[in-house]
């Protein structure tokens, strides 16, 4: 399904949750596939600032995506603790987890990398 079918659906009023599903299903794969290129591009041209640039805004709405999914899980917890949700814990939500504080830790080395080349470049504007 692409986009101008589901628009089709929705404008005469024939549409389901799945056609959303399904095109949600396809649109997130197509994006991980898109991810998936853009790395191996950043990597061949390493001096490349705005493939750089471009990749690690694409990383950052991947992190994000993640810390969402989380918080509705901790809600859910929350709100029911002994809920089937407590139970259903296995280990790729540890591993989600593990990768989100790695993610987190890339992030801040990254401003931190970034403020001392900030630094170094106001430096030299100086002397």
């Amino acid at each position: 399904m692409t986009l101008q079918d589901l628009q089709i659906k929705v404008a005469q009023g024939n549409f389901s949750i799945k056609d959303f599903q399904d095109y949600y299903k396809k649109l997130s794969q197509e994006f991980s596939d898109f991810k998936e290129i853009l790395e191996n591009a950043s990597s061949l041209k390493k001096d490349d600032k705005e493939l750089k640039s471009l990749l690690q805004k694409i990383s950052g709405q991947n992190a994000s995506e993640l810390i969402e999914k989380l918080k509705k899980r901790g809600y859910a917890l929350r709100k029911n603790p002994n809920n089937d949700l407590k139970n259903s814990l296995q280990i790729w939500d540890i591993v989600s987890l593990n990768k989100l504080e790695l993610v987190k830790e890339m992030m801040c080395i990254m401003v931190f990398l970034e403020f001392l080349l900030l630094q170094k470049h106001i430096f030299h504007l100086t002397l």
